[in-house]
């Protein structure tokens, strides 16, 4: 499902502007992905133990399942940061006043240093190295539990930025009142990851962090629906403008049918052009213009 909705976005992009860098961040948000269901799947084999008790497993059996599990957490956290760089990219090609791109930027500054922190502590948050896949042998450790719940803590922190950071833009445009509440609802969709993200913070309080073999199912499955989510989330901004030129096309097809003569192709949507850091379309439209919102004129001449 969440391949289904990246290809629909890129073919979105390309009937109605240009592929640009927030889609190719979103698709290698969908290859990391696919990654970390890699893990899942090898994790799931009766020989690695999941879903099993720690001590029901021989040290053979928690080395390879340990092992694993530090690329599965590693991949699943590129997956989400990659996911919200999507989103601030995209956002920052739609919003593009002053405040709103510092903001944006100190927040893409936020998700990096939040994904290093992330695998630093995963890499090497016992010491020695070692005995992340041998536990039984002396070492020092962070408090994984407290580590696991304040990352999650602050990557739903994130989300719900996301989430709020296009709503006084988009009560600003000039458009009706009814579009911009079209417009908020379909950003306010991102609330669906906010939740998932909540779901799994309640999860990861109650599983023992001793025992991650046998509490590993339930994890992973907020985990793996936590990240597809946000995926299938960054994507459906990209839906009214495929639809409506859809309907254009089809209207334009019907036309020309019931006139016995042949269609004309439609022009093709202006390509966008740089002027002093902004991304323009010749004709002064917006990423939106396909679906009838209107973004502010911007004030320099073009």
């Amino acid at each position: 499902l969440t391949t289904m909705f990246v290809v629909i976005r890129f073919v979105s992009r390309r009937l109605t502007l240009s592929v640009a860098w927030d889609d190719w961040t979103c698709l290698s948000a969908l290859i990391f992905s696919y990654g970390f269901l890699a893990t899942v799947a090898i994790d799931a084999r009766s020989d690695f133990g999941a879903g099993y008790h720690m001590d029901q497993l021989g040290r053979p059996q928690i080395q390879r399942f340990l092992k694993v599990g530090i690329a599965n957490y590693l991949l699943y956290h590129v997956t989400i940061s990659l996911t919200k760089i999507s989103i601030l990219l995209f956002l920052n090609r739609l919003f593009i006043t002053q405040y709103f791109l510092l903001f944006s930027r100190a927040i893409g500054v936020i998700i990096v240093f939040y994904l290093l922190v992330a695998t630093v502590a995963i890499t090497f948050g016992r010491t020695p190295i070692e005995s992340q896949w041998k536990p039984w042998i002396p070492h020092k450790s962070i408090d994984s539990r407290a580590f696991y719940i304040a990352l999650a803590s602050i990557n739903t922190v994130l989300d719900v930025t996301l989430l709020l950071m296009p709503q006084p833009a988009v009560w600003r445009l000039q458009m009706s009142s009814q579009r911009k509440m079209l417009l908020s609802m379909l950003f306010l969709l991102g609330g669906l990851v906010c939740i998932v993200s909540i779901l799994r913070i309640m999860t990861l309080r109650t599983i023992d962090m001793a025992d991650n073999t046998h509490y590993i199912t339930n994890l992973g499955l907020w985990t793996s629906m936590e990240m597809h989510v946000g995926i299938i989330c960054a994507c459906l901004p990209m839906f009214p403008s495929l639809l409506r030129h859809l309907k254009n096309r089809l209207k334009t097809t019907k036309y020309y049918s019931s006139s016995g003569t042949d269609p004309i192709p439609l022009p093709e949507t202006p390509r966008r052009r740089s002027f002093k850091g902004l991304q323009l379309q010749n004709s002064r439209e917006n990423l939106f213009t396909d679906t009838g919102y209107v973004h502010p004129k911007p004030k320099c001449d073009v």
